[in-house]
C-alpha cells in the first residue's frame, strides 16, 4: 500500500508492473505527499526554542505562582486564570517580558494572557506532536504559519507522515533508524520470527500490523482529501 502510493504521488497513476519489480523496503519517513509542504516544524536555532519550553513543559518557570495560581504548564496557566503582571515574581517577569517582546504573550493591565489563539494552537500542536498539519488549519491560522516561517521560526517540508509517525513505523517494521526496534517486518518477510514465542506474541504483531495499517490508511485518505480540497480551493474564481 505505502509503495503504491509513493508510485502514484511521483507518476500520477498506479503502474502495476512497476511496482511488482519494486523490492526495495519502504522508508516511512520519507513516503511523499500531494501537497507541497503539508507540515510545520519548530526550527532548530531560533526562539521557538525557549517558547515552547516556556509555555507547555512541566518544568517551565512559568507554571507555579503560588498555591492558587498554578496549573501544568504556563499556557494552562494564563489560559484558565486572570494572572496580573504583578502577581509575577521577579525571577518570572524576565521570561515574561521576552515573550511579550516576541509577541506570544501580552499584558493587557489586567492580566497577562496569550495573544493570539491561532498562534497558541500552532505552538501547542508542535510541542505535543512535534508537527502541525497546515492544510488543516483556518486561512488565519496558515497565515500565522507564515508570519512564524518569516520570524524563522518554524519551516515547512512535505511527506505523507509527519518525521515523529515515520519513526514510528521505522521502530515497528525495520531497522531503518533503531537498533533496539522489534524489525516486525524483517522477521517475518525473512522467516526469523520465534516460533516458541507462542500464539499470543504473534497475535500481539497482528494488532500492531492492524493498528499500523489503519493508521496509514487514514493518513493515505486525508492527503487524498487535503489534495483535493485545496485544488478547488485554488480553481475557485476569486
Amino acid at each position: 500500500m505505502a509503495q503504491q502510493f509513493a508510485l502514484y504521488v511521483r507518476d500520477g497513476e498506479l503502474d502495476r508492473d512497476l511496482l511488482s519489480v519494486g523490492s526495495k523496503p519502504v522508508a516511512f519517513k520519507d513516503l511523499p505527499s500531494l501537497l507541497d509542504g503539508k507540515y510545520i516544524y519548530p526550527k532548530e536555532d531560533s526562539d521557538i526554542g525557549g517558547i515552547l519550553h516556556a509555555l507547555f513543559s512541566d518544568q517551565s518557570s512559568l507554571t507555579y505562582i503560588n498555591d492558587d495560581l498554578q496549573d501544568d504548564n504556563a499556557a494552562m496557566l494564563l489560559a484558565r486564570h486572570d494572572v496580573a503582571y504583578i502577581a509575577f515574581h521577579d525571577y518570572q517577569k524576565p521570561s515574561i517580558d521576552h515573550l511579550i517582546r516576541l509577541g506570544v504573550l501580552e499584558n493587557t493591565g489586567a492580566r497577562v494572557q496569550l495573544a493570539n489563539v491561532e498562534q497558541f494552537l500552532i505552538l501547542n500542536a508542535l510541542f505535543t506532536t512535534q508537527a502541525a498539519s497546515y492544510y488543516r488549519l483556518s486561512l488565519a491560522g496558515q497565515a500565522e504559519v507564515d508570519a512564524m516561517i518569516g520570524k524563522g521560526w518554524a519551516t515547512r517540508r512535505s511527506s505523507l507522515l509527519t518525521e515523529a509517525e515515520g519513526k514510528y513505523f521505522n521502530y515497528f517494521l525495520n531497522a531503518q533508524e533503531f537498533s533496539n526496534g522489534p524489525e516486525l517486518r524483517n522477521k517475518y518477510i525473512h522467516g526469523s520470527q520465534a516460533n516458541t514465542e507462542g500464539e499470543d506474541a504473534h497475535f500481539h504483531t497482528y494488532l500492531i500490523a492492524l493498528r499500523m495499517t489503519l493508521a496509514l490508511v487514514i493518513k493515505i485518505n486525508d492527503d487524498f482529501v487535503l489534495a483535493a480540497t485545496n485544488r478547488a480551493a485554488q480553481e475557485r474564481p476569486r
